[in-house]
């Protein structure tokens, strides 16, 4: 094979993610995840400040900024075991946001359950209709991931929130520590 033969196939296997729309997790995305209890400022999970309602349900906000181009997606008040490690992930191809919230445990699983918030900042998010899927990942469970949530998104847009769980969280406090 010549030298340019193999630079050019070289340089097509670089770049056939980004032509088919895919973004590698991680290069244009701020993931945080709260300690237990939830974030300490409500604006971290686009919530009201005071947030008096925040016990009461699960809840996922979105806000966008047509400018930049910055999709802001924040998961508040997530029920999961207070013992353990939480990992967030974004992937994006194309038009699909898909979001894992996944939980660890490590040396075995506690009994109690705490609320932790998720939040994520995409940057380069075009206008027009996007598709969310949020997963769940609790790792020592059977059957792998389970969808919590997907729907379809359009931006530009006013910001929005959708309760995704009305159950109230049991020993919560609406102010976190």
């Amino acid at each position: 094979m010549k030298p340019t033969t193999a630079r050019w196939m070289a340089l097509a296997l670089a770049a056939a993610p980004m032509m088919a729309g895919c973004v590698p997790p991680d290069s244009s995305q701020e993931n945080s995840i709260s300690e237990r209890g939830g974030f300490l400022d409500p604006e971290q999970r686009l919530a009201p400040d005071p947030d008096p309602a925040y016990c009461a349900a699960e809840v996922l906000r979105w806000r966008y900024d047509e400018l930049l181009g910055t999709l802001r997606l924040a998961h508040a008040r997530l029920l999961l075991g207070c013992c353990g490690r939480r990992v967030l992930t974004v992937e994006r191809a194309d038009s699909l946001l898909e979001i894992t919230e996944r939980d660890v445990p490590q040396g075995g699983r506690c009994d109690p359950v705490c609320a932790f918030d998720f939040a994520t900042t995409l940057l380069g998010v075009p206008p027009g209709p996007h598709v969310v899927r949020i997963l769940r990942d609790v790792t020592d469970a059977q059957g792998g991931p389970t969808l919590v949530w997907q729907g379809e998104i359009h931006l530009p847009g006013p910001g929005a929130s959708l309760v995704l769980n009305d159950t109230p969280a049991p020993g919560c406090r609406d102010t976190p520590p």
